[in-house]
């Protein structure tokens, strides 16, 4: 992993770019960072919103160079769709009444626990 810093001619403008394997889409904190470019590699989809959270600054983007018709280009369309699907279920979650959801965790321990015996 390499880090650079350019700046402009009058220093008014600066540009912070990191080049770094896989590793960096886990446990380090960029919050300057506003822009990342993925090359050609698609994990999980765990991995896939962990490196656009490596982009913390406010307005930052995050990129994903694949060939088109490629596997990395499939598999990161279905990893949208399980962030998509991870939301949802969030938001249905944030809408129940807490009694509710008091209730359904305690039935899926139950369960859970039924499952080990």
């Amino acid at each position: 992993m390499c880090g650079l810093t350019c700046t402009d001619r009058d220093d008014t403008n600066r540009c912070n770019l990191l080049i770094a394997t896989d590793v960096a889409q886990e446990g380090l904190d960029m919050p300057k960072c506003n822009f990342v470019i993925r090359y050609n590699f698609v994990s999980n989809e765990i991995g896939s919103v962990q490196s656009k959270g490596r982009a913390r600054a406010p307005n930052s983007e995050c990129y994903l160079i694949v060939d088109r018709g490629s596997v990395n280009e499939r598999r990161e369309y279905e990893n949208l769709e399980k962030e998509h699907l991870m939301h949802q279920a969030l938001a249905d979650i944030s809408e129940l009444p807490d009694s509710e959801l008091h209730a359904r965790i305690a039935t899926e321990r139950v369960c859970c626990l039924m499952s080990f015996d």
